[in-house]
C-alpha cells in the first residue's frame, strides 16, 4: 500500500511541476530572464552565507553584494575572496562568475 501511495505522490508532484513550467513559458522572455537572474542571486547569496563557505561568516549584505557582482561580472567585492572564503566558497564564487559571463555572452550575441 505504501508503494502505491508514494507513486501517486510522485505523480502529483510531477504534474505540479509540469503545470508550473507551462505557466512559466507563458511569461514574456524578459520577465523569465529577470526571474532567472533573481533566482541565481538568491541561491548564490544563500550558498555564500553557509558556514562552510566562509571563514568568518559573511553578513547578508556582503554575500548579496558579492553574488550580484559576480553574476554581473563587474569584479567589485567588499570581501577578499582568498582570505574570507573557504575553497567551497571560492568555488561558488567561480561558478557565479562563469554563469554571469556565459549569460552576458548569450545576451550579447
Amino acid at each position: 500500500m505504501n508503494q502505491k501511495l508514494s507513486s501517486v505522490w510522485i505523480f502529483a508532484r510531477f504534474a505540479n511541476l509540469l503545470a508550473l513550467t507551462k505557466r512559466i513559458k507563458r511569461l514574456p522572455t524578459p520577465v523569465r530572464l529577470a526571474t532567472g537572474l533573481a533566482m541565481l542571486i538568491i541561491i548564490g547569496t544563500g550558498l555564500l552565507m553557509l558556514p562552510v563557505a566562509s571563514l568568518r561568516g559573511l553578513h547578508l549584505n556582503e554575500a548579496l553584494f558579492t553574488a550580484v557582482s559576480a553574476l554581473a561580472v563587474t569584479g567589485l567585492s567588499v570581501i577578499v575572496p582568498s582570505r574570507d572564503l573557504t575553497p567551497f566558497g571560492q568555488f561558488v564564487l567561480m561558478v557565479l562568475i562563469q554563469t554571469g559571463g556565459v549569460g552576458f555572452m548569450i545576451l550579447a550575441s
